[in-house]
């Protein structure tokens, strides 16, 4: 009787591992690098150390744009232009937010676009450029509908409600946003939290 399982369980076994298809490529070597360059800048963004951060951006930004990768171009210029916001450099951080968003608007529906709108709009609202962050957030709206960013969106506009002195309205906006969104956006859900305190 064992030994009929352990036959019966090798099969399975077998069968399964040839139903999984070919082996993943793996991806070349100037994206690993990449990926590993992004990495490492946004773990060294998350614990303050944005100077080194910015370095580990521009490389990846660099190998990107050698490789034509639109897509990591823009997510890295998305993380120089934080960068940026953080150092208390806005005007850097607003030129690149732009050329962000132009890149990504090249490509309909670019994930980074939401990114690159909304937190362009959170650098108008820090230097009180209301009129400004409203027309950003007007168009960040129109392309939120079918995005994943809708919860930085969100967030966003709450910020902009906050300067307004519009709170109950903010907090419903903060609450859709923890609401809208997903598992893996634990950096955005914290900012959530952090901006209801």
């Amino acid at each position: 009787m064992t030994l009929k399982l352990a036959i019966l369980f090798i099969v399975i076994w077998i069968c399964a591992a040839c139903a999984a298809g070919p082996a993943r490529e793996r991806a070349p070597e100037h994206i690993r690098n990449s990926v590993y360059y992004l990495n490492k800048g946004t773990n060294l963004f998350a614990k303050g150390c944005y100077a080194r951060a910015m370095e580990y951006f521009q490389d990846a930004h660099q190998l990107y744009a050698a490789a034509d990768d639109q897509v990591g171009v823009v997510l890295s210029l998305n993380n120089i232009a934080d960068t940026y916001f953080r150092l208390g450099d806005m005007d850097s951080a607003l030129l690149v937010y732009d050329d962000a968003v132009a890149l990504a608007r090249n490509e309909k529906n670019h994930p980074g676009l939401v990114w690159a709108l909304s937190n362009k709009a959170a650098a108008l609202i820090a230097l009180k450029r209301l009129k400004e962050a409203a027309l950003v957030l007007d168009q960040t709206e129109s392309i939120t509908k079918n995005s994943r960013g809708k919860a930085l969106y969100l967030k966003t506009r709450a910020l902009f409600l906050i300067q307004e002195q519009r709170h109950q309205q903010a907090q419903t906006l903060l609450e859709e946003a923890l609401n809208a969104s997903e598992d893996n956006e634990d950096g955005i859900r914290s900012s959530i939290y952090f901006t209801m305190g």
